[in-house]
């Protein structure tokens, strides 16, 4: 196998690699930060519950629309509480999920549980849309970048092929001067210089065991 395939190969892999964490990382850090947001908005609602009931001191309407759900029952907890879950919509047609916050207040002489549900379909669809978009992006990206890596190695390693062309090429006795390539690479510089080195120290021993022959 040949160095630059073998480069190849691993950097093909550990880009994939590091590109698909990435990926899996923004995807729930996105997932996270949507969802506190949505935490935010049922704390408006709770505190406009809260507001209302001791304004009027009776609850407020049971409200069922598409996006958002708000109901109540009375419950023995007699303390205040509060906390988030995700849930399934009650509607089997249905196959979103929701977002609801739970949370216990008094109202007159009675604790009552109350709940309020978000729709989480637009957030599931916009953070759907933002993996899609990233994702091509990343493989665009991909891409490119292995196809520019590939044109670079090559034009990088052309310098190796051609000293090693013009080595195949020598024959010891005829003194031909092999010509290696001047590079912008030190390493490849330092490479020409030492085979020319030994090339003439090789022609110069021939020479003396010829005449001495």
């Amino acid at each position: 196998m040949k160095l630059f395939t073998r480069y190849f190969r691993i950097n093909l892999l550990a880009t994939l690699l590091i590109f698909l964490l990435a990926s899996i990382a923004f995807y729930f850090l996105l997932w996270w930060v949507m969802i506190n947001q949505m935490d935010e908005d049922l704390k408006i609602e709770q505190r406009e519950i809260q507001t209302y009931v001791s304004k009027y001191n009776r609850p407020p309407e049971p409200i069922t629309v598409k996006d958002q759900r708000i109901s109540y029952e009375q419950t023995e907890i007699h303390e205040y509480s509060h906390h988030f879950s995700t849930i399934k919509s009650p509607d089997r047609h249905e196959r979103e999920d929701f977002r609801q916050i739970s949370f216990t207040i008094p109202v007159g002489n009675q604790w009552l549980l109350f709940k309020v549900s978000k729709s989480l379909e637009g957030t599931q669809n916009m953070n759907r849309s933002i993996i899609i978009i990233s994702l091509l992006t990343v493989i665009l990206i991909l891409v490119v970048s292995l196809l520019i890596n590939r044109w670079l190695l090559r034009r990088l390693w052309q310098p190796f092929y051609s000293t090693l062309s013009g080595v195949k090429k020598f024959r010891l006795g005829e003194k031909k001067p092999l010509g290696f390539t001047s590079s912008s690479i030190d390493e490849f510089n330092l490479l020409n210089k030492t085979l020319d080195q030994f090339i003439q120290g090789a022609e110069k021993e021939y020479t003396l065991l010829k005449e001495f022959t």
